[in-house]
């Protein structure tokens, strides 16, 4: 098995993938199919719950804030409550799917607990394969990283305290990561990452 993880490169990276069957592809990329039970209803309640959330947050969230052109290049973003009118910490959440389904409006409930421990949620949507590429989808997440960077003064977050969230194991976060970097000579940025693989 140690040599399926061997870098892969050009015509031997494409060779190699041709000999994998059909059946173990849609199996490693759809890794919910091996899941003993039912996982419905749990994606079910993620998306009660955030409704609930966003109904509870209408009066402060900025909900549907473009960063791109697609259709789905919004964020969604849940200030944390302030009273002197100061910068927050923030965390930028890249919901699942394995690039492919599921949406930001359904992960919207984390912003219940963020903001009462005095932090921002900023939900990235982007556009799904395969409408989308990876690169493609890699690229809007840059788009959506720089333009949060950009705006932080509009959006009340403190541009020196960053936190990640990915839940494609932190594909998306490995590859635009530069944009928070290239701006960490400036801002002395500090960022956490954090990568875990849900659905």
């Amino acid at each position: 098995m140690d040599q399926l993880y061997e870098p892969w490169s050009g015509t031997r990276a494409e060779a190699r993938f041709q000999a994998f069957d059909d059946a173990w592809l849609e199996r490693e990329y759809s890794p919910s199919s091996a899941i003993c039970g039912n996982y419905e209803p749990h994606v079910k309640g993620w998306a009660e719950r955030s409704a609930a959330v966003r109904e509870a947050l209408t009066s402060t969230s900025m909900l549907g804030v473009r960063y791109g052109k697609a259709i789905r290049n919004i964020i969604d973003v849940f200030p944390a409550p302030s009273t002197d009118g100061s910068c927050a910490p923030s965390l930028i959440f890249f919901h699942g799917g394995y690039w492919q389904e599921s949406s930001s409006r359904d992960l919207s409930f984390p912003a219940a607990a963020l903001n009462a421990a005095g932090i921002t949620y900023i939900s990235v949507e982007y556009t799904l394969a395969p409408k989308a590429t990876l690169t493609q989808i890699v690229e809007e997440a840059r788009r959506a990283v720089r333009f949060v960077v950009d705006n932080a003064a509009q959006f009340a977050v403190d541009p020196a305290s960053w936190s990640w969230e990915d839940t494609r194991q932190a594909h998306t976060w490995l590859h635009s990561r530069s944009t928070l970097q290239s701006r960490s000579e400036k801002t002395r940025t500090k960022w956490v990452a954090r990568g875990r693989d849900c659905c």
